[in-house]
């Protein structure tokens, strides 16, 4: 069993790694830093059911960040809905998205927070740097091991206009 003593950092890329048992209740030291006092976290309704934004909106109130929630990510989520998070982003006067779940909620988190910063279509970013501003800030909370949505340069979600699969990467998609 993992202890807090088991905590660990990975300072081999851009995307600062914490893991470790207890390591949620540092979440809201991280919004914190990244200079947020209003978080939107970006889930799907499988991983609010299982009681986990419950969790995380719980430690955030306890560090004095307040939370919305945006769960409505479905499973290979598109540009509509990356495009509805970064809406209701703007509508929380929200500065910091957290992306909660598997690769579905942690890559329209991070196309969420291109659209942000980047009005219109999301679509128009599929490829490799051609995000114009900086995202809004991002943290990344996986609850699955598999897609590494978490530590990649890439979101990766259908582009509801023709219904074909892009990539939005760069250096400015890390988490």
């Amino acid at each position: 069993m993992l202890n807090s003593d088991d905590r660990f950092t990975f300072p081999a890329i851009r995307t600062e790694i914490a893991f470790g048992y207890g390591i949620i209740d540092e979440l809201p030291e991280r919004v914190k830093q990244l200079g947020g006092a209003r978080a939107l976290i970006v889930t799907d309704a499988g991983v609010a059911k299982a009681g986990v934004v419950d969790r995380v909106r719980n430690a955030l109130s306890s560090g004095g960040v307040a939370a919305e929630v945006f769960d409505e990510v479905p499973q290979d989520s598109g540009t509509a809905v990356a495009e509805a998070a970064a809406r209701r982003f703007t509508e929380a006067d929200a500065d910091v998205i957290i992306g909660l779940g598997g690769g579905s909620s942690l890559d329209t988190a991070k196309a969420a927070a291109v659209a942000v910063t980047n009005p219109g279509s999301l679509a128009r970013f599929a490829g490799l740097n051609k995000i114009e501003n900086e995202p809004a800030p991002l943290i990344a909370v996986p609850t699955t091991s598999g897609t590494g949505s978490e530590v990649s340069y890439w979101a990766a979600i259908t582009n509801d206009d023709d219904a074909v699969k892009i990539g939005i990467g760069g250096d400015y998609v890390f988490p």
